[in-house]
């Protein structure tokens, strides 16, 4: 008997169920709208900066420096090999 009077209250359960589907919405609505709001106060992603002007000077006092680098390096194991 007992159980008749659960299989009563089932269908007032699932008026329960249609109010937690109708929360599910709300909340769905509340979660969407965060995304937004977190998207819409996302940094943009910075573009790389061009070479400064200088870059091309720079670069051949580099190039210069690794070259004597380079002829300091022979020197020394020319030395190495006459000793």
């Amino acid at each position: 008997m007992a159980d008749s009077g659960r299989s009563i209250a089932a269908p007032a359960g699932a008026d329960d169920l249609s109010s937690d589907n109708e929360m599910d919405e709300n909340e769905r609505a509340a979660i969407e709208e965060a995304m937004c709001l977190q998207l819409e106060s996302a940094q943009p992603v910075p573009q790389p900066l061009p070479p400064p002007p200088q870059a091309p000077l720079l670069n051949k006092i580099m190039e210069g420096i690794q070259k004597k680098d380079k002829e300091e390096k022979v020197m020394d194991a020319d030395e190495d090999k006459e000793e």
